[in-house]
């Protein structure tokens, strides 16, 4: 009976700081998220293309490089290795860092833009 009981009141807690978290981002990013999703195109397709055309402008340089060279230009890594004069190891680690912060960018955006649009639908 203890251990449920400590169990409900954890859970309970972990619920309420859930809920705090959300409210604070929810006020930190309020405007910039309401323009976001007023302006969003009404194409969902659009919206992922242009979401990541703006995280892949926001690579490093080299990383920027190697991405558009494998996936736009569709060379192997060891024609961009011999391109670029870096190693086929290094085109594999830049690729991979690309791919990583292109997806985390991607994440944090329609999290958002579903986090506000969520809070939209409560008041209607």
């Amino acid at each position: 009976l203890f251990v449920v009981s400590r169990n409900l009141a954890i859970n309970a807690f972990r619920k309420t700081m859930r809920e705090i978290e959300f409210a604070e981002r929810l006020r930190v990013a309020e405007t910039p998220l309401l323009t976001e999703v007023l302006n969003e195109p009404e194409e969902p397709e659009q919206y992922l293309v242009s979401l990541a055309e703006e995280a892949i402008e926001l690579l490093p340089p080299r990383q920027k490089e190697v991405y558009l060279y494998h996936r736009h230009a569709k060379l192997t890594y060891e024609e961009i290795a011999l391109k670029l004069n870096i190693g086929k190891e290094s085109v594999k680690t830049h690729l991979k860092l690309a791919i990583r912060s292109i997806k985390k960018h991607l994440l944090e955006k329609s999290e958002m833009t579903l986090l506000v649009a969520g809070s939209f639908l409560r008041f209607f």
